[in-house]
């Protein structure tokens, strides 16, 4: 079975303690889940942003964990703002 995870602030595990939904995701794959989680590109309360080219979106594989981060602008203090400047997927 597949379990997807949206989560705006969901980061890999180098980002600790931002991390939960990591850790999580691994105990579901333990149990024989398949776990992507969907994050935003950029790191809350940093400057850092996973995505550095003109992409909309980017795949990363960590300890069998799909992650697929969507494009969004920096970090400015403002969480509505950085969603709504910098996602520009249309579903």
């Amino acid at each position: 079975m597949n379990i997807w995870f949206f989560n705006h602030y969901a980061v890999p595990p180098q980002y600790f303690p931002l991390a939960r939904p990591y850790y999580f995701a691994k105990k579901l794959i333990k149990k024989g889940y398949n776990v992507t989680i969907f994050a935003a590109s950029s790191v809350h309360n940093s400057n850092k942003n996973l995505i550095k080219k003109n992409e909309l979106f980017k795949i990363e594989i960590i300890d069998g964990i799909n992650y697929i981060y969507v494009k969004t602008c920096n970090y400015k203090g403002s969480r509505f703002w950085n969603i709504r400047k910098g996602s520009q997927i249309i579903i």
